[in-house]
């Protein structure tokens, strides 16, 4: 996921003029789901545990440089892998 995040960031950077942060969880999925409620992704570990909330301070700052820097809206994606049998990408947007 890395390598796309990489991508992703440089054909912004190409497009915008702009570099976007990355904010990269590299711990394994069995050991922490950072896409889950704190309880159910980090299984009571207490590394596990600080490392979710140290991801999610992380999208929360960039979250408030994008609000600060750009008052009429930014983006945010998330990426992140699937268990699909099909190998497929999914594309969800929020605002």
């Amino acid at each position: 996921m890395f390598k796309i995040a990489q991508l992703i960031r440089e054909a912004v950077k190409n497009l915008t003029g702009l570099s976007p942060a990355l904010v990269i969880c590299e711990v394994a999925r069995v050991k922490l789901d950072a896409n889950r409620e704190i309880e159910e992704a980090a299984m009571g570990q207490n590394f596990s545990i600080s490392v979710y909330e140290a991801y999610h301070a992380q999208i929360v700052a960039a979250k408030s440089a994008i609000e600060i820097l750009y008052p009429n809206g930014g983006l945010l994606i998330d990426i992140h892998g699937q268990t699909h049998t099909n190998q497929l990408i999914e594309l969800v947007l929020s605002c």
